[in-house]
């Protein structure tokens, strides 16, 4: 009983992505362009999602004292809640682009790829042109 609401959830989401895959013909003409949108906005941020996950922690810790102590302010927690959520998902960003994403091109500068390709892209280029010799 304790999964119940992790089920409904996966569940769900699942449910979400079938019908936002399948929306053409199904649901008014403006709903496929809310869901392409959509689904750019949730890439982008998948794209960026271990910087996020990296740096929320250290923003949750720091937001609520700066809040409190510099600004003098106390928000409700949905509003804080929000702050956080909005915040780190900015700030995983803005590091992913000025940290993570510079070091990952250093990285394959100076140590290229030694394998170009695996085994099954090289069985495949074999077949290819064992099939066109014939």
């Amino acid at each position: 009983m304790l999964t119940f609401g992790l089920t409904s959830l996966y569940l769900g989401y699942g449910c979400l992505l079938v019908l936002f895959l399948e929306v053409r013909d199904v649901l008014p003409a403006s709903w496929p362009r809310i869901g392409d949108k959509l689904g750019t906005v949730c890439a982008y941020v998948g794209t960026h999602s271990y910087s996020i996950y990296l740096w929320h922690v250290p923003f949750l810790v720091t937001v609520p004292v700066f809040l409190r102590k510099l600004l003098h302010i106390q928000p409700p927690s949905l509003v804080l809640h929000l702050i956080n959520v909005v915040g780190s998902c900015l700030l995983g960003i803005a590091l992913a682009n000025i940290i993570e994403f510079p070091a990952l091109h250093l990285r394959d500068k100076l140590f290229p790829v030694l394998q170009k390709q695996g085994p099954v892209r090289e069985y495949f280029r074999k077949e290819q042109s064992s099939n066109t010799s014939n």
